[in-house]
């Protein structure tokens, strides 16, 4: 066994620690007692090690202070400015990435201060604009979105003029379809298929191979019937 002390009430106490036993001396040191060479057990005692702010995780993105707590032996770091590209901002303050499409605030948020960012988003060109004109867009000092100058339309031979397409719909169905009129929004209606073909006769759809045929028959029995 050694002997571990520690004051209580001004006072200096002593207790046998056994070999192996741990405890905490103060608020800084953690102790332990050990086997020696000597016959006699001795106790190692180690200095807690409190991490410095340039070693905090939140010293990238704030500035820090370090804060006493009290029955603790490293102070706890809390968050007084928010950093970005080197330069400190108080709750309220804003800043821009340097393509001004990312906006930072800093805001103080669950008792603790955080980085706010948001994300400007550009609207896209339609691709049928892209097919049809030739858009020019110019780069806006301080805005993150580029405006369109100029909508120019181009033909075949790269003179610039408003060239206007006429678009013609085939109405020629074949055989057995018939041609609808287009849908609302649509240009051009298409071909539907509305007999169906066997040995070049036309059948309605849903009526089984050869209905007809049968029918004709049967009206030619008849009519041979009545003549006689």
């Amino acid at each position: 066994m050694s002997i571990r002390r520690h004051s209580r009430n001004n006072k200096t106490e002593s207790h046998a620690a056994k070999i192996g036993e741990k405890w905490i001396k103060g608020l800084c040191e953690y102790c332990v007692c050990e086997k020696s060479t000597d016959i006699i057990p001795k106790s190692t005692c180690t200095k807690i090690q409190c991490s410095k702010i340039d070693d905090h995780s939140d010293s990238k993105n704030y500035k820090l202070k370090e804060v006493t707590v009290e029955g603790h032996c490293c102070p706890r770091m809390e968050r007084v400015a928010c950093k970005h590209q080197d330069k400190f901002y108080n709750v309220g303050e804003k800043c821009q990435s340097e393509d001004f499409c990312t906006n930072y605030e800093c805001i103080y948020n669950n008792q603790s201060l955080r980085i706010k960012e948001s994300i400007t988003k550009c609207e896209k060109v339609d691709l049928l604009e892209e097919e049809k004109y030739e858009i020019k867009t110019e780069k806006i000092a301080g805005q993150c979105c580029p405006a369109c100058i100029t909508e120019e339309c181009l033909n075949k031979t790269g003179k610039i003029e408003l060239v206007q397409t006429v678009r013609t719909c085939n109405q020629d169905c074949k055989l057995g379809w018939e041609y609808r009129d287009p849908k609302e929004g649509e240009c051009c209606g298409e071909c539907e298929q509305t007999y169906c073909i066997e040995n070049g006769i036309l059948h309605q759809i849903n009526m089984p191979p050869g209905y007809l045929m049968i029918i004709a028959r049967l009206i030619f029995v008849r009519l041979n019937t009545a003549i006689r």
